[in-house]
């Protein structure tokens, strides 16, 4: 995934109607893919801009909105009434710290966690 891929990716899953971020916030399961899209759009995003010293607004904001309101897209899964995936709640608690690590830069290398899945 390239740069501009993952930047479109966050910006999409946190700000259009079907994003997939969006559809966690309503308690709704976007699917195992796109989850994986949207965290690997995290570490692309992180990869390049932990060498920077700031990231443009364009992706810290997304990447805050879902440290924000994760425990909204948890109420709301809860509260679903239909079968949803077990692996669910292991992927939200992994896209927050993906947007943990992207919004503490360099500081987060040391406890990032090398992952095939994530093109390491």
């Amino acid at each position: 995934m390239t740069l501009e891929e993952a930047e479109a990716v966050l910006l999409t899953a946190t700000r259009e109607n079907a994003g997939t971020f969006t559809v966690l916030r309503l308690g709704e399961d976007p699917g195992a893919q796109r989850v994986h899209q949207l965290r690997l759009a995290l570490r692309v995003l992180w990869r390049h801009g932990k060498s920077k010293d700031a990231l443009p607004f364009e992706i810290t904001t997304p990447a805050a909105v879902i440290l924000h309101l994760r425990s909204e897209c948890e109420r709301n899964l809860c509260s679903n009434k239909s079968a949803l995936r077990r692996e669910l709640e292991s992927e939200l608690e992994d896209l927050s710290q993906g947007a943990f690590e992207l919004l503490c830069g360099r500081d987060a290398d040391a406890n990032a966690v090398r992952r095939r899945d994530l093109g390491e």
